[in-house]
């Protein structure tokens, strides 16, 4: 730790190559505006907005830190992005958004509601489980986007990866899905 913070410390440079990171990271926050306006979720929209930065100033210091040549990132203050370096990104999205959500949810959703109650996790009003209820047994990430009100395929295929990761549907091909779960 020590010798990562005089590495840190001593780095004077402007870090050149992180526009896929920051891309990443954007289209994830998007994702998230996305979910929270389908949902007419004012405390996610609120959380996401400042979630971008906090997931950028986690990832950085590991995207320096496992670049394969400190010597050579130096020298060039080019760092090179990997999927395992969006892959972190992902992680440290959903945890920082979770961590936030059971931190402050309730908090901002009482103040939206200008309701003063005891503190407590989140009610969240999430439309999910009844937009994957009209889905057809086999569906297209084209279903997803009419029945969810997605705007951008991104937003579905971030869902039904979503929903692949949790077992609720598999993948049959590209685009294409089939449930597991009756419900979710």
């Amino acid at each position: 730790m020590e010798e990562w913070g005089a590495r840190f410390d001593a780095l004077k440079c402007e870090i050149k190559g992180l526009e896929p990171l920051v891309k990443h990271v954007y289209d994830l926050c998007a994702a998230l505006g996305e979910e929270a306006r389908i949902n007419e979720d004012k405390v996610l929209n609120l959380e996401r907005k400042r979630l971008q930065d906090k997931v950028m100033a986690v990832c950085i210091p590991q995207v320096i830190s496992t670049q394969p040549s400190w010597e050579e990132f130096v020298k060039t203050g080019e760092a090179k992005i990997e999927q395992h370096h969006l892959d972190f990104a992902d992680l440290m999205c959903e945890i920082i958004n979770k961590c936030e959500d059971a931190l402050f949810g309730q908090l901002l959703q009482d103040m939206f509601e200008n309701d003063a109650r005891d503190t407590q996790l989140r009610r969240v009003y999430d439309k999910t489980a009844k937009f994957y209820a009209q889905l057809p047994d086999e569906f297209t990430t084209q279903d997803v986007m009419r029945i969810c009100g997605y705007t951008k395929n991104d937003s579905a295929s971030r869902k039904t990866k979503e929903w692949v990761r949790a077992n609720v549907v598999e993948k049959l091909q590209k685009g294409v899905f089939r449930k597991l779960a009756k419900a979710i």
